[in-house]
């Protein structure tokens, strides 16, 4: 004899469903649009994802492609030990270029003149120098301009996304999309 699913379980099983798939589609559209657009960061609701590059200045702490959430919260309320996230005008073979680098903050600089906060930041290896220039919220008097402070990090999820945000696995998710829908239309 068969045991039927009560009512209840049959209910729980929906809206599990109603919260996964969407959940799973936002994803993978988020890593389709990622590839397509590679140069630009999303900026979703206030957050914003970056994966860790390979220069292992934060080793052990985040390794190389990592994600990373990033959250943009009130400059003044940051501390000691905070990871954050910012912009910071580099020259790299002669040309000038802007890039984004996450270390954690080791100081923070009172300034009397302008009564403006800054931050000293370094990279979490032990063989990284603290940051020459300091973390201003505007990047006045700085090259480091404030973009956010770590909430969030995950190996898992950083090679996932590095994987899906490439351009040629974006166009095969994409296609393969496409194609099991037009077999499930197919089919019924």
């Amino acid at each position: 004899m068969k045991k039927t699913k009560s009512k209840r379980h049959r209910i729980m099983g929906i809206v599990g469903w109603i919260i996964f798939l969407p959940t799973v589609c936002l994803l993978l559209l988020l890593t389709i649009v990622q590839g397509f657009f590679a140069d630009q960061f999303m900026n979703i609701a206030g957050f914003q994802l970056f994966t860790i590059s390979n220069t292992g200045s934060m080793e052990p702490d985040l390794r190389f492609n990592d994600l990373i959430v990033v959250r943009r919260v009130d400059f003044d309320s940051l501390e000691i030990g905070d990871f954050v996230t910012f912009k910071s005008t580099v020259r790299i073979m002669g040309e000038t270029r802007e890039i984004y680098i996450t270390h954690q903050i080791i100081e923070i600089v009172e300034n009397t003149e302008d009564e403006a906060r800054r931050y000293r930041t370094q990279g979490t290896n032990p063989l990284v120098r603290p940051d020459r220039a300091l973390l201003s919220e505007d990047g006045e008097n700085s090259t480091n301009r404030f973009v956010g402070k770590v909430v969030f990090s995950s190996r898992f999820f950083g090679n996932m996304y590095s994987y899906m945000s490439n351009l040629h696995t974006a166009w095969a998710w994409l296609i393969n999309m496409i194609g099991l829908f037009v077999i499930w239309k197919l089919i019924k």
